[in-house]
């Protein structure tokens, strides 16, 4: 993908800045930052000993864990926005009748860019997840300060910047799918345009339902990761409201494009049962009356009608459908594993 000086009313967020200059795919890049922050929290916990976090009696999971556990969410998240935004723009151009492949020959601003605008409101946005994550270290007893108001151990200021940095980029993350997805034309319109609906051809209306099932994935599995957190007695209270927030954001992820896209299907269905209706009457009133042998043609007809009926009101097709429900068993499977395990666990220690 080519790279070219940024343009002054588009930017990229830093985060896509960070995955992208490592030289691997998405994923693996943000498998690279995960690992960086785990080494990191590892060799704090060496050096300081056990985690006064657990010794607090606060939390029963240990804080390393709990570490790394944060530090898997932060490269997930980074680069999780960053595949967003290819896969996105291919369905884009998919939908556009354009080869998908395209978007691998535009420059990075193209692809990955966002307009100064909505790129400070989620800025703004993930200042207030961050103030959210302080929030967070001091509702489960984190000692972020010291006595006489100094600051605390490196534990503490470990946990000081990772915390407020999974929270800014999951607000962050969460203000681009529910109100990006609604300013998607606006904030980036260089994209082209899809085809209007045809019902005789659905794959432009297919290829743009995808866009919800791609974010309502990419929670959910981010969810999943999240999920061990809640199973801590000192953790649930806490965390529970916001991995339920977390699984909306998928919900509306998945139902602000796609309701957009029903009711789009829905008016066209029923601008061509209107067309066909009257057609039917003509028809039939011509064949009744003698005035032409049309019987064929009403017999066609009909056989349209219902063809367009029959038409589904929701933008999947069988395959997408089929294989967002096969994913979807990779979280679930991950759930009923674990608890399968603990209670393996604790049946032989008991």
């Amino acid at each position: 993908m080519r790279r070219v000086s940024g343009q002054p009313k588009r930017a990229i967020a830093w985060e896509l800045q960070l995955i992208g200059w490592i030289p691997l795919p998405t994923f693996a890049a943000g498998a690279v930052v995960s690992f960086v922050i785990g080494v990191g929290l590892l060799l704090q916990h060496w050096a300081i000993g056990e985690s006064t976090y657990a010794e607090s009696g606060r939390a029963t999971v240990d804080d390393l864990v709990v570490g790394l556990i944060v530090a898997a969410l932060i490269g997930y998240t980074m680069a999780a926005g960053r595949y967003l935004q290819i896969a996105i723009l291919g369905d884009v151009y998919e939908a556009a009748g354009l080869d998908r492949e395209t978007v691998w020959q535009l420059d990075e601003i193209t692809v990955f860019g966002t307009s100064i605008s909505v790129l400070r409101r989620s800025r703004l946005a993930g200042t207030v997840g961050a103030l959210v994550g302080l929030w967070m270290l001091h509702s489960v007893g984190t000692p972020i300060f010291g006595e006489g108001g100094q600051l605390g151990e490196l534990e503490s200021l470990a946990w000081l910047s990772l915390a407020p940095l999974l929270w800014f980029l999951l607000a962050r993350a969460a203000f681009n799918t529910v109100l990006g997805s609604t300013e998607r034309s606006v904030s980036q319109p260089h994209h082209p345009k899809p085809h209007p609906i045809d019902l005789l051809d659905l794959r432009s209306v297919y290829a743009r339902g995808r866009t919800g099932l791609r974010l309502a994935l990419v929670w959910i599995v981010g969810s999943t990761i999240a999920s061990p957190l809640v199973f801590d007695p000192a953790l649930t209270i806490p965390l529970l409201p916001f991995l339920l927030a977390g699984v909306g954001v998928a919900v509306a992820a998945l139902l602000l494009p796609s309701r957009r896209l029903h009711r789009m299907i829905q008016d066209e269905k029923r601008r061509e049962l209107d067309r066909l209706r009257a057609e039917l009457h003509r028809v039939r009133d011509d064949m009744l009356a003698g005035r032409s042998n049309e019987d064929g043609r009403l017999a066609d007809l009909l056989g349209y009608r219902t063809y367009i009926e029959q038409i589904r009101d929701w933008p999947f097709d069988n395959p997408t459908v089929l294989r967002f429900l096969l994913y979807l068993l990779i979280p679930i499977g991950s759930w009923l594993g674990g608890a399968v395990v603990e209670r393996m666990v604790s049946n032989l220690l008991d």
